[in-house]
C-alpha cells in the first residue's frame, strides 16, 4: 500500500479540527477558556457516541456538498455512515441514505447531476449505488463477487473503479473442499486489483488493465482522457517496504500504458490532477536517507505532462504537510504542518516559482481542509480548538483570502450542552535541552492556588501528533477526564509529526531515549510550577502511546496507575507478528533482531518486568495485528506470574488495532475511569453484581447516597440545611424539590407534621420560592435561583422516559384514566382530605439523568420564572400524565419549587 506509512497510531474516527493561540504560561489562570454556559459533564456515553464527519464532496457547481455522517448505532452495535447532502446558499440538509449499512464516498458526476457511493451490507462486499439528484431511491450499479476498492467519474455516464478479478478455479475449488488453510505471504498467488469502466446506463463494464499487481489508488484527468495509477507488486510491502509501487499513465482513448517516475525511492501517492489537466499533484515522503524514507515528512510535488517531470511545490515550509490537500482552479490548497496545529494555504505557481498565502477563518479559528472544488474556488474545513466543539464551514477563496464564509454543518448537539476543559498550549524543556509542546487540560471545577492530579494521555505514532483541536474519543478523553478534577498532559515528545524532518528522525535508533525524558520532565515541570500533586499522577496510551507509558512507569515511580492500550512488550517477537514488523523495527530499532539482539533486549520492557510497580490495566484487541495480541498476554503473564503488582488484561474479542463496536469503546473507557478511580483518584466503589438496575431496593440504595443531616435531606452549610445541587439537562439544580425542612429555615411560620420533613414544601407561591433563593444565596455566598421556563421544560423532556411510573394521578388510579374517569378520580381524592395523603417523601420514586434528579414527574408541580413572573409546570401527584390533554396547573396544595445554582 504505497500511500500509508504504518506507524503505530490508535484509530480515532473524529472530526478533524485544529489549533489556537500562542501558548501562555500554566501558572495561574491563563489559558483559553472553554464556553461558559450552564451545563452537564461528558459520560462514557457521550464520547462512545460521539458523531463525525468525512468524505466531503463539492459539486462541480459549488452550490452542493455531499457528506458523510458517522455516528454510533447503538441498537445494532456498530458505527454507521449516512449520507447527506447541504445546499450550500440556505443549509438545507438532506439525509440521502439511513440504516442501510456502511455508506461512504459519495462523489458528484461531472455535470453534477448524479451522485455515486460505496455501500457495503452486512456480511457482503462493497459495491457501487448511483443516486440521481432529480430524485428517487438509490440504485445498484455493481454486484461483484469480490466487491469494490476505489473508483471515479471519468464523464457524466462512466465511473471508473478498481476490484480484484472474480474467484479463480483454485479458490472456487478450495472453498468447495472447506479448505481455509492459509498460505503466508502467499507471492505465487498474488492477485491482482485491475481498473475496470462502468456505463451507468447499460450497467455494461468493461475491463482497462491487466496488470500483475494491485492498483491501490488512481486519479481521473478532468477530461475523462488520462488516469494515473498506482500499483502495489509485493504481497510483503506492507511488512517490510522492500519493493515499491510502480505508477502508470494510462490513455484511455488510445489504449497505451507507460510507467512513469521510474527513478528509484520516488514513491508518490495521494494523486490529484489540476483544473486543466496538464499533470497532477501528489504527495512523497522525505527523509535524510532518500533509500529509507519509512520514517519522514510529507512533501507536495507536480508531474507535468508535458516534460514528464515530477518537481516539487516549493512553498517555503520545512514542517511538512498533512495528507488531504485539495485542487481549486488555480493552484492547490494545501495542510502546512506546525506543530500543534495545521496552516492552511492557496500554493499557486508563478512566472518565479511558487508562491503561498495562508488562509484564515474570519473568527480566527483555526482550520483542518476537508473538501475543494476543482473547477472553482470553494473549499469545506472543520473550525475548532482543543476547547470547542467542531463546526463545518464553507468559504469561497479570492486571491489569498477567504469570503462568503459560513457554517454549513454543526454535528454533535448534544455535546454542546456539556461542560468542557480549559486547554492551553504549554512548553518546557525536555531531551536534549529542546523545547517540548504539549497541550494542558484543566480540571473542570480548577481553582489557583491547589494541586490537583494529573494523567498524561500519549499519542500514537510515534509520528503522530496532538494537535489543538477536539479529539475527544474512545482512545484519549480529556474532556471526560476533566470532570475526575485533573490535569491532563498531552505531550508531542520527539519523534512526533509537525516539527520538520530532524525532530521526526531523531528517535531513529534512539527509540525511548528522548521521548520518555520529554514525558517525564514535562511531568517535573507541572509539580514545579505548583500545579499537580506529585502522589497523584497517572499515565495512559493507545499503541505507541501505550509503548512509552509502559517504559515511563519502568523509568519513574512518580505513577499510581497505568492504562495500557495496545503496547509493545517484547520487540523480538513483534519483528516477526506485527503486519509492518520488519519496517518500523528495522526504522526506529536499528536493524532485524538476529543482527543486534541485545537491542532488542536492551528496549523491551519484557525483560525487566519485574521492576514494574504501577498498577497496570492492559487492553487489546483479539485481531489486533499491528501491536499484536500476543504482546498483551506477554505482559500480563509476566506481571501475574511475579505477583508484586495489580494487574488487569481486557480483551475485546473480534476488535483489530482500533475499537470499532460502540460497546467496546464504552467498556473500555468505563474500565480506564473505574482504574483510576481505584488507584489513582482513591473513589472507587465496586458495582453489586447482585443489584437489578432500577429494582426498588437499588432505587432506596442510590437514594440513601444522597446528603442528609440528622435524617433530614440536604447538606449542613455553616448551620444551614442546604438544597443538594447535581447536574442534570446542563443544569445544576437541585437533587430533591425543596423540602419541608429546607423551607422551615428560613420561614420560621412554615410549619408540618412530625415525620414529614423529606416531604416536599407545598402551599408556596412565587414570591416564597424566589425569597427563599436570595435568602439562601445570601447565608451560604452561592448563587441560587429559580429554574427558568426553558430550563424546566428541558427537565420534564430529560424525565419523560419516568412520568409513567412517578408520583402522579396514573400512580394512584392504577391505569391511564379517561377525561370523564380523572373528574371522578378528582372528586374522589379531593374527598379524602388533604395533600398530605397524596404526597410522598422526595425521592421515592426512580430518578432521572446519570446522577439522580427526583421527582420530575410528579409529587409537587413547580414554580418557574418567565419573564421575572411566576408560573407553575410540572406534574404533582394529582396531575395526569396524558400527553394527548392540555396542562392545568394543580391546586396550591400541589405546588412546590426547586432551585438552581449558578455560577
Amino acid at each position: 500500500m504505497p500511500n500509508v506509512r504504518f506507524n503505530r497510531l490508535p484509530i480515532i474516527l473524529v472530526c478533524v479540527l485544529l489549533c489556537i493561540p500562542q501558548p501562555a504560561s500554566p501558572e495561574g489562570d491563563a489559558g483559553r477558556d472553554a464556553p461558559q454556559k450552564p451545563a452537564g459533564s461528558l459520560t462514557a456515553s457521550d464520547v462512545a457516541g460521539i458523531e463525525s464527519i468525512r468524505d466531503v464532496s463539492i459539486s462541480p457547481n459549488g452550490r452542493w456538498i455531499a457528506w458523510v455522517r458517522r455516528v454510533a448505532d447503538q441498537e445494532k452495535n456498530t458505527r454507521r455512515n449516512d449520507i447527506f447532502l447541504t445546499r450550500l446558499a440556505d443549509t438545507l440538509t438532506v439525509q440521502l441514505t439511513r440504516d442501510s449499512g456502511n455508506d461512504r464516498l459519495p462523489r458528484f458526476s461531472p455535470d453534477g447531476s448524479a451522485l455515486a457511493f460505496i455501500r457495503t451490507e452486512k456480511k457482503a462486499k462493497p459495491q457501487l449505488y448511483l443516486y440521481r439528484m432529480a430524485g428517487g431511491e438509490p440504485e445498484k450499479l455493481t454486484s461483484l463477487q469480490t466487491g469494490v476498492r476505489r473508483f471515479a467519474w471519468r464523464s457524466d455516464g462512466e465511473i471508473l473503479y478498481t476490484a480484484r478479478e472474480d474467484s479463480t478455479l483454485r479458490e472456487v475449488k478450495l472453498a468447495k473442499e472447506r479448505d481455509d488453510a492459509v498460505v503466508v505471504a502467499d507471492t505465487e498467488h498474488y492477485m491482482p486489483v485491475r481498473l475496470f469502466g462502468l456505463d451507468t446506463k447499460s450497467k455494461k463494464v468493461r475491463r482497462l488493465t491487466v496488470n500483475d499487481g494491485e492498483i491501490t489508488e488512481f486519479a481521473v484527468s478532468p477530461d475523462g482522457r488520462m488516469v494515473v495509477t498506482n500499483e502495489n507488486q509485493d504481497v510483503n510491502y506492507e511488512y517490510d517496504q522492500r519493493i515499491p509501487p510502480r505508477q502508470f499513465l494510462l490513455d484511455l482513448d488510445s489504449g497505451g500504458c507507460r510507467e512513469i517516475l521510474t527513478a528509484p525511492h520516488v514513491d508518490p501517492f495521494n494523486f490529484q490532477w489540476d483544473a486543466a489537466g496538464g499533470g497532477f499533484y501528489c504527495i512523497r515522503r522525505i527523509a535524510s536517507d532518500s533509500t529509507d524514507t519509512y520514517v519522514g515528512i510529507r512533501r507536495l510535488y507536480y508531474y507535468d505532462l508535458s516534460t514528464d517531470r515530477l518537481a516539487p511545490v516549493d512553498a517555503g515550509w520545512e514542517r511538512g504537510i498533512g495528507y488531504t490537500y485539495g485542487t481549486v482552479r488555480d493552484g492547490a490548497v494545501v495542510p502546512l504542518m506546525d506543530g500543534t496545529r495545521y496552516r492552511i494555504a492557496i500554493v499557486r505557481k508563478t512566472k518565479r516559482g511558487y508562491r503561498k498565502r495562508i488562509l484564515e477563518a474570519a473568527s480566527g479559528t483555526p482550520m483542518v481542509l476537508l473538501a475543494s472544488q476543482r473547477n472553482g474556488h470553494r473549499i469545506v474545513y472543520s473550525v475548532s480548538d482543543a476547547s470547542s466543539i467542531p463546526d463545518v464551514c464553507a468559504a469561497t477563496i479570492k486571491g489569498g483570502k477567504l469570503e462568503d464564509e459560513q457554517t454549513v454543518v454543526q454535528l454533535n448537539e448534544k455535546l454542546r450542552t456539556k461542560r468542557l476543559a480549559k486547554s492551553e498550549i504549554i512548553r518546557w524543556r525536555g531531551a536534549l535541552d529542546e523545547d517540548i509542546e504539549g497541550i494542558l487540560y484543566y480540571p473542570l471545577e480548577y481553582r489557583k492556588g491547589k494541586r490537583y492530579p494529573l494523567v498524561v494521555s500519549l499519542h500514537g505514532g510515534p509520528a503522530g501528533v496532538d494537535r489543538d483541536f477536539f479529539t475527544e474519543g474512545w482512545s484519549n478523553y480529556p474532556h471526560l477526564l476533566a470532570t475526575r478534577g485533573t490535569f491532563i498532559l498531552k505531550v508531542n515528545y520527539h519523534g512526533s509529526a509537525g516539527y520538520g524532518l530532524a525532530w521526526v528522525e531523531s528517535i531513529k535508533g534512539h527509540y525511548y531515549e528522548y521521548e520518555v525524558p520529554d514525558i517525564l520532565s514535562g511531568v517535573d515541570h507541572l509539580v514545579k510550577l505548583g500545579l499537580v500533586d506529585p502522589e497523584r499522577i497517572g499515565i495512559m496510551g493507545w499503541s505507541n502511546g501505550s509503548i512509552l507509558a509502559i517504559e515511563c512507569c519502568l523509568r519513574s515511580k512518580h505513577f499510581r496507575a497505568l492504562c495500557a492500550g495496545a503496547g509493545d512488550v517484547n520487540w523480538i517477537s513483534d519483528y516477526g507478528n506485527c503486519a509492518f514488523g520488519a519496517a518500523f523495527d528495522n526504522a526506529y530499532l536499528g536493524g532485524p533482531p538476529w543482527e543486534d539482539v541485545d537491542t532488542y533486549i536492551e528496549k523491551s520492557p519484557l525483560f525487566r518486568m519485574d521492576d514494574l510497580a504501577t498498577p497496570t490495566l492492559i487492553m487489546f484487541g483479539t485481531k489486533d495485528i499491528n501491536v499484536p495480541t500476543e504482546q498483551g498476554w506477554e505482559h500480563f503473564r509476566a506481571m501475574q506470574q511475579i505477583g508484586t503488582t495489580p494487574v488487569r488484561f481486557l480483551l475485546f474479542p473480534g476488535a483489530a488495532h482500533g475499537l470499532a463496536k460502540p460497546s467496546h469503546q464504552k467498556r473500555k473507557i468505563e474500565e480506564e475511569l473505574a482504574w483510576f478511580d481505584l488507584h489513582l483518584f482513591e473513589t472507587y466503589e465496586a458495582p453489586d453484581e447482585s443489584l437489578a438496575e432500577g429494582s426498588p431496593l437499588a432505587l432506596l440504595i442510590k437514594r440513601s447516597k444522597a446528603a442528609r443531616h440528622g435524617g433530614l435531606l440536604g447538606e449542613t452549610v455553616d448551620g444551614i440545611l442546604t438544597p443538594e445541587t447535581v447536574e442534570c439537562a446542563g443544569l445544576n439544580v437541585g437533587r430533591f424539590e425543596i423540602t419541608r425542612a429546607q423551607y422551615a429555615a428560613f420561614d420560621a411560620g412554615y410549619t408540618y407534621p412530625i415525620g414529614t420533613g423529606n416531604f416536599p414544601a407545598n402551599g408556596i407561591t412565587f414570591e416564597q420560592a424566589r425569597d427563599y433563593c436570595a435568602w439562601l444565596s445570601e447565608r451560604t455566598g452561592r448563587r441560587f435561583r429559580l429554574p427558568t421556563k426553558d430550563e424546566m421544560t428541558k427537565l420534564i423532556a430529560a424525565a419523560k422516559g419516568n412520568i409513567n411510573h412517578e408520583n402522579n394521578l396514573e400512580y394512584w388510579a392504577g391505569y391511564t384514566p379517561a377525561p370523564e374517569e380523572r373528574e371522578s378520580l378528582a372528586a374522589k381524592m379531593e374527598g379524602l382530605g388533604e395533600a398530605d395523603l397524596f404526597l410522598k417523601e422526595a425521592g421515592s420514586f426512580k430518578p432521572t439523568g446519570e446522577h439522580g434528579v427526583y421527582d420530575l414527574g410528579g409529587n409537587v408541580a413547580e414554580l418557574v420564572t418567565t419573564e421575572n413572573k411566576g408560573t407553575v409546570m410540572g406534574l404533582s401527584a394529582v396531575s395526569t400524565a396524558d400527553k394527548r390533554t392540555d396542562y392545568v396547573p394543580p391546586p396550591m396544595a400541589y405546588v412546590g419549587f426547586r432551585i438552581v445554582e449558578v455560577e
